[in-house]
């Protein structure tokens, strides 16, 4: 009972930073008794439970996003390895804001590990399905991967950075004006007591032409609790910020499972 009381407890207590992430964030591995262990899918739904219109249900930025389901998917064989996922969001102004779906984005990797870095292109496609606008890129970039400890515990944190090599009208900025260009991203997992853990993620984009001045800057604070060995729940607090002009950030919260098949 009183795990279910601090995980209630971490939804309604305020965090200190913010974030709007592009992708679901990945979280600590799971308990894995896979046989086949270079092939993984998770599934997940999240709930954005409280969201003033900051997280919006269409690439047009209309709507308010309610329901947000993924199925992700990983394969690795020696080198080479590929990322799946598909993400779908639902909007909370519709009839049906569980299951009318108004946005579906997909987002393939393909990908090159050597002992140091991760070589990857990626193609991301936000689309909707009752609007006409699209948004999507084309990107390469490489990605470290650490795994410590701290404090006794677990620590694993990776950095990302990506150029964008083909855009299509994909934004630099919450507001959706811009044009990504690089896009940089830091991820930390901390295991926890109790089967809790604790995650943050944080990202900078640059606009069209711009390499070291940021337009965006989302970050995210997250707690995961593994309530059964393929199953974690989590809550998070989202805040987009503005880099380069005066306009006010965008905060939202949301609620998740994640089941691994």
């Amino acid at each position: 009972m009183y795990k279910i009381f601090l995980l209630l407890l971490f939804a309604i207590t305020p965090t200190l930073v913010f974030a709007k992430i592009k992708h679901t964030i990945h979280i600590p591995e799971f308990d894995d008794n896979d046989t086949f262990e270079t092939f993984s899918v998770d599934g997940s739904i999240t709930n954005f439970f409280h969201n003033p219109g900051s997280l919006n249900a269409r690439p047009d930025l209309s709507g308010t996003a309610y329901n947000r389901y993924d199925v992700d998917m990983e394969f690795q064989r020696e080198s080479l390895f590929m990322e799946a996922d598909i993400a779908c969001l639902t909007d909370k102004d519709t009839a049906n804001s569980f299951t009318t779906l108004s946005e579906i984005d997909k987002d393939f990797t393909i990908g090159y590990r050597t002992d140091v870095l991760d070589l990857y292109v990626e193609y991301e496609h936000d689309g909707p399905t009752n609007h006409t606008l699209t948004r999507s890129y084309t990107g390469v970039g490489g990605r470290y991967t650490n795994d410590t400890s701290f404090l006794g515990s677990k620590l694993s944190w990776l950095i990302d950075i990506e150029k964008v090599i083909a855009n299509n009208q994909y934004g630099s900025r919450p507001d959706g004006t811009g044009q990504a260009n690089m896009i940089v991203d830091f991820h930390l997992d901390l295991d926890l007591p109790d089967q809790f853990s604790f995650s943050t993620e944080q990202i900078v984009y640059t606009d069209k032409h711009k390499y070291v001045q940021g337009s965006e800057w989302d970050r995210l604070f997250q707690i995961n609790y593994q309530i059964f060995s393929d199953v974690i729940l989590l809550v998070y607090q989202e805040v987009d910020t503005f880099l380069d002009m005066r306009q006010p950030r965008q905060v939202f919260w949301g609620a998740g499972a994640v089941y691994e098949f």
